[in-house]
Order: C-alpha cells, then structure tokens, then sequence
C-alpha cells in the first residue's frame, strides 16, 4: 500500500500535534509492535484525526482499531456480508446483537473516514460502500429479529398457509445508494397480505406480528448505547406519515397511493429500492406501485408540481437563513435532484431507458 506522504497543513500543525501526542501516550502504553507498525502512517494519521475528531476518540479508548493497513482496503457486499454473519454468528440474545451491528459499524465507519479523508477512495466507491453497510445490518439484524419472534408468536401466514416476510424499503439516499458517512435512512416496513401467526403461543394478526418486528428492528439499530447507533431510522415517508400504522400489507399500501398519494410521494418513490426482507415480493411491490409514479403519457403535470415544491422549499430556505447552502439553496443538490427527478417522471412511464434504483 502507498502511505501518503503529503505534510500537514503549517495553519494545522499545532493541532495536529496535539493531537498525534495524546494518541502517542496511549499507543506507546500498549502494543509496542502495534504502535511500530503505526509510526510509518504518521502524517496519515494527523491528517485523518484534523478531519474527523470523532476517529481519534475511538482510538484513544480502543487502540487496536487504529489499523492503517486495513484502513486501506476497499470490501464489496459480500465481503461485510459475511463478517458481520460471523460476528452475529453466537448472538442469542438483543443486546449482544446490538453490539455486534455497532462494532461492525465503528470498525468500517472508521476505514471509510480514512479512505475518504486521504483520497484513497471516489465519492461513488465510498457512498456504495456506506449504502451496503446499511442494507446489510438492516438485512441480518431483520433476519434475526423475524426468526426470534417467529419463535414466540408463530409464523405469519396468509389465507392459503404460505409463509409471509417483510419486505423493506429503502428510500431517498439509501435507496439511490448515495449515504454518505453521515446520513441517516428512510425506511418503509410492508408484507404481502392479511392473515395470522400459527404455531406460537398465542396467535397474531399479520400486521401486529410486522409492527411488532418493525419497533424491534428500528430500536436495534437507531438506539444510543455505550457503543453508540447503527444508523438513525426515519420512517416518516411511510403512508400516512406519523399517524400511520408502522407496517402495511400491500394491498393497503396500493390503495393508499391511488387515492391519498401525493405528488412529492411520486418523488420519493423513484428512489425506493428493496434492501430487506423477501426480494421477490419487495419487487412485485414496486412494480404494482408503478402507475402511481409513473405514468404512460408524457406527464408534464410534474413540472408544476416540481415548481411547488420548490417554492416551499425556497420559502424555507429564506426563513433559516440557508441562502448559500450546498444543498438546500439556490444551484444546490436539491435542485439538480429536482431537475433530474421531473424528467424521470415525465418521461420514465414510456422511457424505460431512464434507469431506477434496482
């Protein structure tokens, strides 16, 4: 591996050094072959702990996950895949679960920090790696979950006694595979039809089982414990928003975006995307919602219902004072999200060259 050699900034220099002295006084009182091994990153050090603070505190209560050669590694999917599997492998219990997704998380959040700080990554290799850490711990600790509850209050069937399974949706950047080091997900929990739990102690309807299983995902990963969060869960996109129930079967979720469904709910569904749970129904789904974003004329409707939302949020904008925000004010992402999003809508319906999350 090459080890940038680039200095530290002179302007930063004073920090930095302060810095790289309070680790020292902490790798110097452990592994003496550890912090030999560290000394050649030196300059790559300082200059990850002047980015990101939040790494030298891990490090300074957990030496060994200073780890430079490591650091520098890129994983695929199934490569954290099967070292979260692994480390959940003797979980048995929600609060050792809880550990292993969080140490699994402060392990690669750690190297994607110094990938991304030391430029040894692109900004598509890094969101695609932070995306993939988030499908995988919602996908395995879901898994977990479903078959804990399945113990104690049966599996969910529907009328004929196929089994069913949730079906989780990931929305906006997660759903593009855009998360960055800082985002948090939007989720929406769905399952594929009416009925109840059979072989537990005491029977549920479908839905309680689904809601139940969603409060429990959401709890193991957006709780702060010692060990921190997995990742924070907004699960306001949902039908009905706030007030609505946490899990919909899918013919409910049909109905609600035939009749209530709102322009900027179309927006959001182009980006959603299948992360967890059953992938074959989780496609069925999207593509019964399919007319409801996207329609089979040229739907120049979009564009003022784009030209809407732009205004409230410009009204918004102005009133906190965002004016030159990267994202939110004028020329920013938001509005380049805007400007691609009305072409998919006006055009995807009979276009099916324009690409959606898949």
């Amino acid at each position: 591996m090459v080890v940038p050699q680039e200095q530290v900034p002179a302007l930063l220099n004073t920090e930095a050094q302060q810095m790289w002295a309070r680790l020292t006084d902490i790798l110097g009182q452990s592994d003496q072959q550890h912090w030999q091994a560290c000394l050649p990153y030196t300059e790559a050090i300082k200059k990850v702990m002047l980015a990101s603070p939040w790494c030298l505190q891990n490090w300074l209560v957990e030496p060994q996950l200073l780890d430079p050669q490591w650091f520098a590694q890129a994983y695929d999917k199934a490569g954290m895949h099967q070292e979260l599997a692994e480390a959940m492998a003797e979980v048995n219990h929600e609060k050792q679960l809880a550990k292993a997704l969080r140490v699994f998380r402060r392990r690669h959040q750690l190297r994607l920090v110094w990938r991304n700080t030391l430029r040894l990554c692109t900004s598509a290799e890094l969101t695609q790696e932070v995306t993939n850490m988030a499908d995988i711990c919602i996908e395995l600790a879901l898994q977990w979950h479903y078959d804990q509850a399945v113990a104690n209050w049966g599996q969910p069937q529907d009328a004929q006694g196929n089994p069913q399974h949730m079906v989780v949706l990931g929305m906006g950047k997660q759903g593009g595979r855009e998360l960055n080091l800082s985002s948090d997900i939007d989720l929406i929990f769905a399952f594929p039809q009416l009925g109840e739990t059979h072989g537990g102690k005491k029977s549920l309807a479908n839905q309680q089982f689904f809601i139940r299983l969603g409060q429990r995902l959401i709890q193991t990963l957006d709780q702060t414990t010692v060990d921190g969060f997995v990742f924070r869960v907004d699960m306001r996109l949902r039908p009905y928003g706030e007030s609505g129930a946490l899990a919909l079967h899918f013919a409910a979720m049909e109905r609600y975006y035939e009749e209530q469904g709102r322009e900027w709910e179309r927006y959001a569904l182009i980006k959603a995307r299948v992360v967890a749970g059953d992938q074959q129904a989780g496609a069925e789904l999207l593509e019964t919602l399919r007319p409801f974003v996207y329609r089979r004329y040229l739907d120049y409707s979009a564009i003022e219902s784009l030209r809407s939302l732009k205004q409230m949020i410009a009204v918004e904008v102005r009133r906190r004072g965002l004016d030159n925000n990267i994202k939110l004010g004028s020329g920013g992402i938001r509005e380049v999200e805007f400007i691609a999003q009305a072409l998919q809508l006006i055009r995807r319906g009979r276009d099916q060259r324009l690409p959606t999350p898949s």
